[in-house]
């Protein structure tokens, strides 16, 4: 069994524990969640870590015990995996406020199935193929 297989397989298993149910779609479209009616989607495994974080309260350090049995090199990966829910926070974090300041300009912003954002305005439409470039667009048309 693979490393990822083994992170999947101890997410998966966390998460049934505290009630919620993990169905895995078809290769490429993730993870959907559903506990007590709220359902969530998470598009990889880092995704679905970060879910874990924030629904769930859990610990990284926890899901890390889990996921090496002998302990070795714990500090290294939970510090580079607690560095990865940060960044991956802060990247969400932006990528709300560029949608909002453009919302707020009278722009629709859609997320596409490869990570681009399609951006609405007037029947016009404009393709960003990722977050630098969706907030480079709010620049020039003055969103932010």
């Amino acid at each position: 069994m693979s490393a990822a297989d083994q992170r999947e397989a101890t997410l998966i298993a966390e998460f049934n524990l505290r009630g919620y149910e993990v169905k895995r779609l078809d290769p490429g479209l993730g993870y959907l969640l559903s506990r007590a009616g709220d359902t969530w989607h998470a598009r990889d495994l880092s995704r679905l870590a970060w879910l874990a974080c924030s629904l769930g309260g859990w610990e990284m350090n926890a899901l890390q015990k889990a996921q090496s049995p002998d302990g070795a090199g714990q500090s290294a990966k939970q510090s580079t995996d607690a560095q990865s829910v940060a960044d991956l926070d802060n990247t969400r974090k932006a990528e709300a406020t560029t949608k909002a300041q453009l919302a707020l300009k009278g722009c629709a912003v859609f997320d596409l199935c490869d990570g681009a954002f399609l951006v609405t305005r007037w029947g016009f439409t404009r393709r960003c193929a990722n977050l630098t470039e969706l907030q480079n667009f709010a620049r020039q048309i003055g969103a932010c």
